[in-house]
């Protein structure tokens, strides 16, 4: 039996398993037993940067020379294989990283990313002008479609709207926050999705 203690001040995840509160657990891996002992206590001052830097398709963790852990947090499962610093999901979501570092663990606030997988062909299809705008413009999708949502992102990665449409090929849509670079996200009933950089002055 192997023994593991560890301080945190978020949920740990062992082993595809979620920790969200202080105990001792047993968890068999790779053939060998693990008492684990969980300390949560948001308390804890824990000296571990949870930071992640954010590209258009990626997420990279600050904190160097740790051992990472990346989380799916629409499912809250961790994601198998993804233990590198850096992740570039197939599948467009939300993402966390779990850090450990010697018997410290923190994890990181959730990011949305979008999937470079899901650029394609469906995009050539979209035209959306004026882009440049005031905030006020039109999507045309090349066909009608009988069930499609748009969602709306900052440059963050924070989602601001998501809105639900029957039945269209021309779409008039408006963005009534600040000026600055946004990403909207079209999906369609038919399994096809487009991401778009729009640029309201």
């Amino acid at each position: 039996t192997e023994s593991v203690s560890l301080n945190a001040n978020t949920p740990f995840y062992f082993n595809g398993t979620l920790y969200s509160n202080t105990g001792v657990y047993y968890q068999t891996y790779n053939g060998v037993l693990y008492e684990i002992n969980i300390i949560i206590d948001e308390n804890i001052n824990i000296n571990l940067d949870n930071s992640v830097t954010e590209n258009e398709h990626s997420l990279t963790a600050n904190e160097m020379d740790a051992t990472y852990q990346w989380i799916n947090c629409d499912t809250g499962e961790v994601i198998e294989g993804a233990t590198n610093q850096s992740y570039s999901p197939d599948v467009s979501g939300n993402y966390a990283v779990q850090i450990t570092q010697g018997n410290e663990v923190i994890t990181s606030n959730c990011y949305n990313v979008i999937s470079v997988s899901n650029i394609n062909i469906f995009e050539e299809n979209i035209s959306i002008f004026p882009n440049p705008n005031l905030g006020n413009f039109t999507i045309e999708l090349g066909k009608e479609y009988q069930e499609l949502e748009v969602e709306l992102y900052n440059i963050t990665g924070q989602l601001i709207k998501s809105s639900l449409y029957n039945y269209k090929n021309i779409i008039q849509y408006n963005i009534n926050n600040p000026s600055g670079v946004y990403f909207i996200k079209i999906k369609t009933s038919e399994g096809e999705t487009g991401v778009f950089k729009i640029i309201k002055n």
